[in-house]
């Protein structure tokens, strides 16, 4: 997905802030530029992660999209303490 965007939506409060902890795994696997597309009232919070920018407009132009609630769903529960964590395999089928 290097060179790609991919673009991870949510379309409530609840799943940035229950599944918003996977974006940095996301970003860092994928190797695509990542863009978050979540409510306005948690934009600031989502800013300051390496590759990984906030989207102003409601559906920005991206290559593959994924919601924030499948995220946890590709993430075994024993990774989540580790870095590597292994949801691309999910993403590919997100589009």
């Amino acid at each position: 997905m290097a060179g790609e965007t991919l673009l991870l939506h949510a379309d409530d409060s609840t799943e940035v802030l229950l599944f918003g902890r996977y974006v940095a795994a996301a970003a860092q696997r994928s190797q695509a530029r990542v863009v978050l597309s979540v409510p306005p009232d948690l934009q600031r919070l989502m800013v300051g992660w390496t590759g990984v920018s906030v989207a102003t407009a409601e559906r920005p132009s991206h290559h593959r999209h994924c919601p924030f609630a499948l995220l946890a769903g590709a993430a075994p529960r024993e990774a989540e303490q580790h870095t590597d964590i292994p949801i691309f395999a999910h993403l590919r089928r997100c589009r």
